[in-house]
């Protein structure tokens, strides 16, 4: 296969952006196929899309029939970062393993104040989309913009989010969690590794949701 503009040649077929497209210049960055895992290189090719294309939503909508329960549709998954995500600032290591299993089926999305200052070290290589925030109306307008979506918080700022999302989620985790937040999810779980397992298999949301 030829490469087109702006391309290398990749590895199985596959063409990735030149360093220079992803803004790092190519005496200080080169893409050796051998050295680069298959997961680095979809976080790679996702980090492009944005850079050429923030708007962009590669995942498309799916429904979900669920008995009695009715049908839902969402293409995006936001989350929550302190309390929910993580803590304290920091991410556990299966949570990351398990974005990246999410992000192949959903455009995945992180709000945050960063009120550790973490944000970015914590998410770096993942294919995520990182958005700052400062208040829980800012949360539930940015979530609009990726509608229709999943939402899954733990506290009082993230009750405008969950409210306007197809499917809510709050996590009741070891920071707990705001009644208010508990009100407005339509599934309650002990650990954000818990929401994201439904999410991957959604027999199990199914068997948690029907009536």
């Amino acid at each position: 296969m030829e490469p087109g503009p702006g391309f290398e040649p990749g590895i199985w077929g596959l063409r990735v952006p030149r360093p220079a497209e992803l803004g790092y210049p190519g005496t200080v960055f080169r893409l050796h196929a051998m050295f680069i895992s298959f997961s680095q290189m979809v976080a790679l090719y996702h980090s492009y899309l944005t850079l050429k294309n923030p708007s962009i939503q590669p995942n498309p909508v799916r429904a979900m029939e669920i008995p009695n329960y009715g049908n839902v549709e969402f293409q995006a998954v936001i989350f929550d970062f302190n309390g929910t995500l993580g803590k304290e600032g920091r991410i556990d290591e299966e949570v990351k393993h398990l974005l990246e299993r999410l992000a192949y089926k959903y455009t995945v999305v992180v709000l945050s104040a960063d009120t550790f200052g973490t944000l970015e070290e914590e998410l770096s290589g993942l294919p995520v989309r990182v958005e700052r925030v400062s208040s829980g109306a800012e949360k539930r307008r940015i979530a609009e913009g990726y509608a229709p979506y999943v939402a899954i918080g733990n506290g009082n700022n993230d009750v405008e989010m969950l409210e306007g999302a197809e499917l809510a989620f709050c996590v009741i985790g070891p920071e707990g969690a705001a009644i208010d937040t508990l009100l407005a999810s339509d599934v309650v779980v002990r650990d954000v590794k818990d929401a994201i397992a439904m999410l991957l298999d959604e027999k199990k949301l199914v068997a948690t949701l029907r009536r």
